[in-house]
């Protein structure tokens, strides 16, 4: 057994645990199914006479916009750390979160044109177009 501060570890377990689900129909007939789903870890100490449960709480780190705005939509927004440069929705939740992430292009190539010549010559050197913080 592990001791923690005065504790005997007991056992430590993982646990997935379906959050909510969401069922959106984009046409008749046509179903999804969005669940979020918890993945916790647990160790039981023995503390005198009790057994106790300690969780870690679930943390999101989302690298897609969409998936922020899933996160959000599934009721899990508290749980998100951090998000991609690229999110904008929902805006009380993005306007509170760090980025992460950010474009390796030059903020200036901003027409269309450009911005295709400076994605080629990205991909041709072998450079990432983003970059994770």
């Amino acid at each position: 057994m592990r001791q923690q501060q005065g504790a005997y570890l007991l056992d430590a377990r993982l646990h997935l645990k379906v959050v909510r689900e969401t069922v959106l129909e984009n046409r008749p007939g046509r179903r999804f199914v969005l669940t979020a789903a918890t993945l916790q870890f647990s160790e039981r100490f023995q503390i005198g006479e009790e057994s106790v449960f300690l969780y870690d709480p679930m943390r999101v780190l989302s690298l897609l916009p969409a998936a922020t705005e899933i996160v959000c939509a599934l009721g899990a927004g508290g749980s998100l750390v951090g998000i991609t440069h690229e999110c904008d929705f929902p805006g009380d939740v993005v306007g509170t979160l760090p980025r992460v992430t950010r474009s390796t292009l030059d903020e200036a190539v901003n027409l269309p044109g450009d911005i295709d010549r400076a994605v080629r010559a990205q991909a041709e050197s072998g450079q990432p177009l983003y970059t994770l913080d």
